[in-house]
């Protein structure tokens, strides 16, 4: 697996994961219509918008070069958290979950973030999404829930929170080191 930094020219397959992990990852939560609604042209300007204006965005190559997943983080967006950073969106293709992508594109960012000297992180996963399982299992203390509105609907988004993001980091090195070994 290769991870790099993202560029312009990934908009497109960073829309695509994006599209199809949500209509993957979601299928049992949000509506099936909203699911199928999800337009691939606006996904793809803005995620186009995103890499001309940030650079917290990494992608994940299989190998044969295909983008299978993407993370997106940077400083903290809101201001009644007080957090320093924030991961918004991490998606990763269906056949490539549970083989420490996920971990290896956190670790990325967390990195990056570290070097800009930020403290801890926070990351908001919806309610029964499979990762609330994953974040808590590298450490992540759901802390907060809030409700957004998705597609017109109430959802419940859980809110994990790393207070110290040098444990963060430690957790995902051994995590990608241990893969490494075996």
């Amino acid at each position: 697996m290769n991870i790099r930094k993202a560029n312009v020219y990934d908009a497109i397959d960073i829309a695509r994961v994006h599209i199809d992990a949500w209509r993957s990852t979601y299928r049992n939560i949000l509506s099936e219509e909203f699911l199928e609604a999800l337009s691939f042209d606006k996904r793809k300007k803005i995620w186009l918008n995103k890499l001309e204006n940030t650079h917290g965005i990494y992608v994940a190559e299989n190998i044969d070069g295909k983008v299978v997943g993407f993370i997106d983080g940077g400083a903290q967006r809101r201001d009644d958290y007080e957090y320093d950073g924030e991961i918004y969106a991490v998606y990763i293709l269906d056949e490539y979950q549970n083989h420490r992508v996920g971990s290896e594109l956190i670790y990325r960012v967390v990195k990056n973030m570290i070097g800009n000297e930020y403290k801890n992180l926070i990351i908001w996963m919806l309610d029964g999404g499979p990762a609330n399982y994953f974040y808590k299992k590298i450490g992540g203390d759901m802390k907060f829930s809030r409700v957004d509105i998705i597609g017109g609907e109430k959802y419940k988004l859980n809110g994990y929170v790393w207070d110290d993001i040098e444990g963060l980091y430690s957790i995902l090195e051994e995590r990608i080191k241990d893969d490494k070994i075996h």
